[in-house]
């Protein structure tokens, strides 16, 4: 159905004169003016400094403005990937599934109007992980490799976190070395490979990277390591 419609937007370029490449340009002002005010819904889910009527409000305002940009700009696969992520993240925040499969629709509108960019088809297993939905989220991924004929950083990253919450560790840890080894600075990619390697029994690797990943400023799985959490997972599987 998205492929579909992303058809149906294509083709209005020659019936109403438009230009895929102009409006892109223009879309991307327009998103460049209004995340430039973005705001982080954890500020507004502290207890003391909203309720989950501001939220709200908050919520409505950023969909109102990112679904005037996809009116004006119905051929931004820019455009309907903001929406659709920002969709994704309302159904998260406020536990909502129709705007989860909402935003879904939008990614993949923005996949099939810019079939080579991994963003929007990565973005729908973020949106379907994000939501508890593991196996969907694992399929999405797994077909977004298949298209894009291959992974990328931010592709592997987010395949490799989905199969961590699915208990496929070492399958996990394999997307996570890939992307290590494009960005081996990429803290948060080590300290999930040392969280693996951990879980795996290989103490020595897990350790190495969980020391780099606390240098760079993660330190989950070194804290984890140093209490003994391994250790004691170790015993009970012995």
């Amino acid at each position: 159905l998205a492929a579909g419609l992303a058809q149906d937007l294509t083709d209005l370029e020659s019936s109403n004169g438009g230009n895929k490449a102009t409006q892109r340009d223009e879309a991307e002002q327009d998103l460049k003016q209004l995340l430039d005010t973005r705001f982080d819904p954890e500020e507004y889910l502290r207890p003391g400094l909203a309720g989950l009527a501001m939220l709200q409000q908050v919520f409505s305002s950023g969909l109102a403005d990112r679904q005037w940009i996809v009116a004006r700009h119905p051929l931004s696969s820019q455009a309907h990937f903001q929406l659709g992520s920002f969709l994704g993240m309302m159904g998260k925040w406020l536990g909502k599934r129709g705007l989860v499969e909402e935003g879904v629709t939008e990614c993949k509108i923005a996949a099939a109007l810019r079939e080579d960019w991994d963003a929007p088809r990565v973005e729908v297993g973020i949106i379907l992980g994000n939501a508890g939905r593991y196996q969907e989220a694992l399929a999405a991924l797994e077909e977004a490799s298949e298209k894009l004929q291959g992974w990328t950083p931010h592709l592997a990253f987010s395949l490799g976190y989905v199969r961590m919450q699915l208990g496929q560790t070492r399958e996990a840890l394999e997307a996570f070395e890939y992307v290590i080894g494009v960005r081996p600075d990429y803290a948060l990619a080590l300290n999930y490979a040392a969280h693996c390697c951990l879980e795996l029994g290989e103490t020595a690797k897990g350790q190495r990277l969980a020391k780099r990943a606390r240098h760079l400023g993660e330190d989950g799985a070194y804290l984890a390591w140093r209490r003994g959490a391994y250790a004691r997972r170790d015993a009970k599987k012995a």
